[in-house]
């Protein structure tokens, strides 16, 4: 009997000790696995900026794209990258919340963060259950991982790359020299891109105004109207500046019309698209609206652009406006829709004026 129950007792112990070496190797496995699949998230990463940097698509589309397939490949909670153009940030791709989406981009004035954008070395938060991270944003969240890159190209800071998770320890398997070759890539990508998007610039932006041109209303502006079930368009047409060119010179005419497109720039709101259509007509684009709804705004705009005004000796010259407002929904045919205004306000006589077709 005795014998049976230390043979027992061994039999016991034996299998104890298999189940312990089998878990421990299942473990090493398991990590095994989740660091290749880093690896190959990292692979794919690279495989895929390359293959975005070829596509057929905008500047900032690259962006979005590129931190969607980061998202897509570590599988992470939040992804966000943000530019600097070395005065301010700019969020350029996330996908947080658009509440939340200003404060972020302001991370990288926090102490946490300062120090690793002048070493350019990366920063891994992680915090214990029950807690968040403390930087902005953060607490409302529920952040609980987060991972800091300072992006540099060629010794340049273009800005920053961030990932966060609400739960701890998320990015444990991700090692330090894998990040920092994704990194460097990723700092070639925004500089290529950034490169793009000044050529693209180039092309859609009117020199004298800064307003975009006609190149843009055809391909950018037709895209968002048709996102929107109403948008309203004001033409404004300077109907004077050919009259200042030859009574005064075209450097006066020349003045005046930059003055007008620094007071509209000035005056609208975030989101509303400035196009030079022609010599002396103006676009000004409002989304998700109509014309009746923006006639009070275009009111007050009159009357700041009447304000505007050069001298040549003792005589005061001051602009004479006409506005022309227009619905324009989003089945419309754009270019027929624009072509009516032109054809309306050619007829127009009165000056300073708002009108509603």
């Amino acid at each position: 009997m005795e014998f049976i129950i230390i043979t027992l007792i061994i039999i016991i112990f034996l299998l104890l000790l298999s189940s312990i070496i089998i878990i421990s190797v299942q473990r090493k496995h398991l990590s095994t696995l989740k660091t290749l699949s880093k690896n190959v998230a990292d692979m794919n990463i690279v495989q895929n900026m390359l293959e975005i940097m070829a596509a057929k698509l905008s500047a900032e589309d690259k962006i979005r794209t590129l931190n969607d397939v980061i998202i897509n490949n570590y599988g992470v909670k939040y992804s966000t990258i943000c530019m600097f153009d070395g005065y301010e940030y700019s969020v350029t791709a996330s996908n947080i919340e658009n509440t939340y989406k200003d404060r972020i981009k302001d991370i990288a004035t926090e102490n946490d963060f300062k120090v690793n954008i002048s070493k350019n070395v990366s920063k891994y938060l992680t915090t214990a259950p029950g807690k968040t991270l403390l930087y902005r944003s953060a607490i409302e969240r529920r952040i609980k991982s987060a991972m800091f890159s300072p992006i540099y190209c060629n010794g340049v800071y273009l800005g920053f790359w961030l990932l966060e998770d609400t739960v701890e320890n998320a990015f444990d398997s991700i090692k330090k020299n894998e990040l920092s070759k994704l990194k460097t890539n990723l700092g070639v990508f925004l500089d290529i891109v950034e490169f793009q998007k000044s050529i693209e610039q180039a092309q859609n932006i009117d020199k004298q105004t800064g307003f975009y041109n006609n190149l843009y209303l055809y391909s950018g502006t037709r895209k968002i109207l048709k996102n929107n079930n109403n948008n309203a368009i004001a033409m404004i047409c300077l109907k004077n500046i050919p009259d200042i060119n030859d009574k005064y010179g075209r450097n006066i005419g020349n003045a005046l019309l930059i003055k007008a497109a620094n007071c509209i720039k000035n005056f609208v709101n975030k989101g509303v698209i400035l196009i030079r259509y022609s010599g002396i007509r103006l676009l000004v684009i409002m989304p998700n609206t109509t014309a009746p709804a923006v006639q009070p705004t275009m009111e007050r705009l009159l009357a700041k652009l009447n304000l505007e005004s050069e001298y040549v000796g003792e005589d005061k010259i001051t602009l004479e406006s006409q506005f022309l407002l227009h619905t324009v929904k989003n089945q419309s045919d754009v270019d027929l829709e624009i072509e009516k205004m032109v054809d309306y306000i050619e007829g127009m006589n009165s000056t300073n004026t708002i009108k509603i077709i």
